[in-house]
């Protein structure tokens, strides 16, 4: 004779079942390993990106070695989705014992704007790393996620600025059949990054009283790191104008002037070019 259970006795049935799913799932999470954040490490810093290290610790709690079988991350960059990965490890971790691992990725600035001029208006981005490491504690217990986050404001580089000094008066012979005049252009450029860059080519021109005093380009200026460099351009002026000219050259206070170019800089095999102006 064929027996039929109960409904009540299929819901006991159900919520045992339950109930030790639940306890075995609590278990688990009991014996999960502590996970430490050991450091954030920037290297690589210049015009292209910068490389991102995050280093934790995972310490096994329990008297018997536990498995970390997978490891998933999204990392973001002002709110901006850079990375997501689910990557299987596959490594035990000895019984009270520790292990290792590190999320390594390079944050290219081109990600997180349209233009890198764009990017370079910031002088940070924000960013966040969130993720959770699946941890195998028995074939009894079954896995245990364990979760992790990181957040780290990271330096956005600068391109090289670029201060006009002077319109300097070195020496002038204004005789009217061949008057001619020498003067020299000086000017800054720094580099306000942590790291040693190249302006490919730095383009110039000096215009004084509607007229163009001279122009001109300068190829490979290198620019150390943090440092203001000093330049000059020989000025050398000749014809009838000059004898008007030097007088008014040599008063910068009631000179109506402009010094400006532009910058090209090399970044991912694609030149950028920045303008300047000065005043």
């Amino acid at each position: 004779m064929k027996r039929h259970s109960s409904p009540a006795v299929s819901l006991l049935v159900a919520a045992a079942m339950l109930y030790g799913c639940a306890a075995l799932q609590n278990k688990a999470k009991e014996y999960a390993p502590d996970i430490k954040l050991l450091d954030i490490n920037l290297a690589g810093l210049n015009f292209d990106g910068i490389d991102l290290n995050f280093k934790y610790q995972l310490k096994n709690k329990v008297s018997f070695p536990v498995t970390f079988t997978r490891l998933i991350f999204n990392l973001s960059a002002d709110g901006k989705q850079v990375v997501n990965s689910d990557l299987p490890k596959g490594v035990s971790i000895p019984a009270n014992g520790t292990t290792e691992f590190e999320i390594i990725h390079r944050l290219k600035f081109t990600d997180l704007a349209d233009t890198l001029l764009e990017t370079w208006k910031k002088d940070q981005v924000k960013v966040n790393l969130n993720g959770k490491t699946a941890i195998l504690i028995s074939q009894a217990l079954g896995s245990v996620d364990v979760p992790f986050t990181a957040e780290k404001l990271v330096p956005v580089p600068k391109p090289p600025s670029i201060s006009f000094k002077s319109l300097e008066y070195k020496s002038a012979d204004l005789n009217p059949l061949n008057p001619k005049a020498t003067f020299a252009l000086n000017f800054n450029v720094k580099n306000p990054n942590i790291f040693d860059t190249k302006i490919a080519t730095l383009n110039y021109g000096f215009k004084a009283d509607n007229t163009n005093i001279v122009s001109g380009a300068m190829q490979n200026v290198a620019m150390p790191a943090g440092k203001e460099v000093p330049l000059t351009v020989p000025v050398n002026l000749k014809g009838a104008d000059v004898i008007t000219l030097v007088p008014k050259l040599r008063d910068f206070s009631k000179l109506n002037y402009n010094f400006a170019g532009d910058m090209n800089l090399d970044v991912l095999g694609n030149t950028v070019k920045i303008p300047y102006s000065y005043p």
